[in-house]
């Protein structure tokens, strides 16, 4: 669309709060970033591409890219479509099947499309209105200080207190 966002996995971060894998996505334009919830699984996978590392065995994004090009479709981006009252993105896949030139869109959880994406190295795109209404602007330094030292009590604090601004309540906005 449009007025949508390609963004960039910069880092994996614990949540203060509960420790819950949190994938942090940067605006490839601006110092506007978006913080996305992950499971374990997929946190472990965008961790250890983060890292440069390589998994010994293949890991479910390995598979899924290995299946792709065994059927001649490979992945065109990921979108970010929507996001609803209780925190939950609508991520989709785009996949396009190179005979006969079909692209199909499938549904997927936001955690896997993005380190499945971060495999392929396929763009990932957020809605326009959606990316409005999550993210957050910092600057660098203080966007590097937080991801690089939530050692100090006063950083978690920060964190906590710019992630609660993200939940929904009665006068504001989703996330």
């Amino acid at each position: 669309m449009e007025n949508d966002v390609t963004v960039k996995v910069i880092a994996l971060i614990p949540n203060p709060e509960d420790f819950q894998p949190l994938i942090v996505v940067k605006d490839v334009a601006s110092n506007n970033v978006m913080f996305i919830f992950s499971d374990a699984d997929d946190a472990y996978t965008i961790a250890t591409l983060l890292g440069g590392q390589k998994s010994e065995e293949p890991m479910s994004h390995d598979v899924t890219r290995d299946i792709l090009k065994a059927v001649s479709a490979s992945v065109q981006k990921i979108y970010i479509k929507k996001v609803d009252k209780k925190r939950r993105l609508y991520t989709q896949i785009h996949i396009l099947q190179e005979s006969p030139g079909k692209t199909t869109i499938i549904k997927s959880n936001q955690s896997f499309a993005i380190a499945l994406a971060m495999v392929l190295d396929c763009p990932i795109l957020v809605a326009g209105d959606v990316f409005r209404e999550t993210h957050i602007t910092l600057s660098t330094e203080r966007l590097v200080q937080l991801i690089a030292s939530q050692k100090s009590e006063e950083d978690n604090n920060e964190l906590t207190t710019l992630l609660k601004n993200f939940e929904p309540g009665p006068d504001k906005k989703p996330m």
